[in-house]
């Protein structure tokens, strides 16, 4: 019965978004609690704290961006449309030329927790003092957010190189 629930919300997210659910249906086939917990680990992938949609979609997207899986990118810029983002915002969050000084910032404290820079005090210190310490733990869960995804499919088999999401935005 949970399966045939689970196999509904799977479709139901899929067709919403035009995105290869494979991974989640090979999930539930053989282990339905697992998707279940995975479910319930959105709420943490997803948590905003104050963060404007524009902060925290910088912190993800750029995040996904080097993830290097092509479908989960363009999930996550399909979903920050759908939250208000406009498509020049996003090409420029993805391409690290974001006029906006805050977005910015956003964009270079994520490259640095990303490559792991051996000192990310400054980076820390001004996220804090901009957003408080609730913010800095959004940001944190935004580019775990990211990563999480790609990361899972990859470690199943359905992992896919990144495909061209940069120059299809700017096409449309």
């Amino acid at each position: 019965m949970i399966r045939i629930f689970l196999k509904r919300q799977i479709r139901k997210f899929g067709a919403k978004y035009d995105y290869d659910t494979g991974y989640m249906d090979e999930v539930c086939d053989h282990d339905p609690f697992a998707l279940v917990k995975l479910a319930m680990a959105r709420g943490f992938l997803e948590h905003r704290g104050p963060l404007s949609p524009a902060a925290w979609h910088t912190a993800r997207l750029r995040s996904a961006r080097e993830a290097d899986c092509g479908p989960c990118l363009e999930l996550a810029v399909k979903i920050a449309e759908e939250e208000g983002l406009d498509r020049g915002t996003i090409i420029s969050i993805l391409r690290g030329t974001v006029a906006d000084p805050d977005l910015a910032r956003i964009a270079a404290y994520t490259d640095a927790v990303l490559a792991n820079v051996p000192d990310q005090t400054d980076h820390v210190k001004t996220m804090r003092a901009r957003y408080g310490t609730a913010g800095l733990n959004a940001l944190s869960a935004a580019i775990v957010a990211g990563q999480f995804y790609p990361l899972y499919k990859r470690g199943l088999g359905h992992g896919i190189s990144c495909i061209p999401v940069l120059r299809e935005l700017e096409a449309v």
